[in-house]
């Protein structure tokens, strides 16, 4: 009896131990599970970097597109009001233009893409209270590398002058419009800017809008 016991309990024990082929089977599902967790996490980590890109890129492009679009529908000529007259110069004052589309990503110049002027009219012969000098600002749009930047200069007033960049990490900007237009009628041309992620080239932003041009357009830039 005592004998039988003692086998029994021996075969017990045996039992309730962990061979090294169910360890190492352990060892493996652990592993395994670990990867997977690691693998999520490393996913939802790059969502969420692409929807904070997406959105900032998003934000970016409409700005900058506002901006344009509000700067080259005050595209105008100078001007000298006189009591009697007005003097209107058109003589390379309109809107000029880079028609088609450019390859930012395989860029390395500089690159003019638009140039136009915004302009007030100077006031002479009225007295002291009425004179006005005027302001013309250049504006101009260009690509440097895969950066598109937009710079005014020439206004007294140091706060309007200015440089900055439109958008970077660009893929494209694409500009159509007529190729030549008289400042008889209002004219329209489309910008399209796409930028995408430095890493994630699938990842990107497209923005476009329609510009209206009350002065002379030529594409000839």
């Amino acid at each position: 009896m005592t004998e039988k016991l003692a086998r029994s309990c021996g075969r017990t024990s045996f039992r309730g131990g962990l061979t090294v082929t169910e360890i190492l089977i352990a060892a493996s599902l652990l592993s395994l599970v670990m990867v997977m967790a690691w693998q999520l996490f490393g996913a939802a980590s790059r969502s969420a970097a692409q929807t904070e890109w997406l959105s900032r890129s998003q934000s970016q492009l409409r700005n900058s597109l506002t901006r344009l679009r509000t700067d080259i529908s005050q595209a105008s000529y100078p001007s000298e009001i006189g009591p009697t007259s007005v003097t209107i110069s058109r003589a390379n004052r309109g809107f000029r233009y880079r028609r088609g589309t450019l390859d930012l990503a395989a860029n390395t110049e500089v690159v003019p893409l638009i140039d136009f002027y915004i302009c007030k009219p100077k006031k002479t012969g009225f007295g002291a209270d009425e004179n006005s000098p005027g302001e013309e600002l250049h504006a101009q749009v260009f690509a440097e590398g895969d950066t598109v930047k937009y710079r005014r200069s020439g206004s007294g007033d140091e706060k309007r002058n200015l440089e900055y960049a439109l958008f970077n990490q660009g893929d494209y900007i694409r500009i159509e419009g007529p190729v030549s237009a008289p400042d008889t009628q209002s004219s329209t041309c489309l910008i399209e800017m796409k930028k995408v992620h430095p890493v994630w080239e699938m990842t990107g932003v497209t923005k476009q809008t329609i510009v209206k041009i009350d002065v002379q357009v030529s594409s000839d830039l």
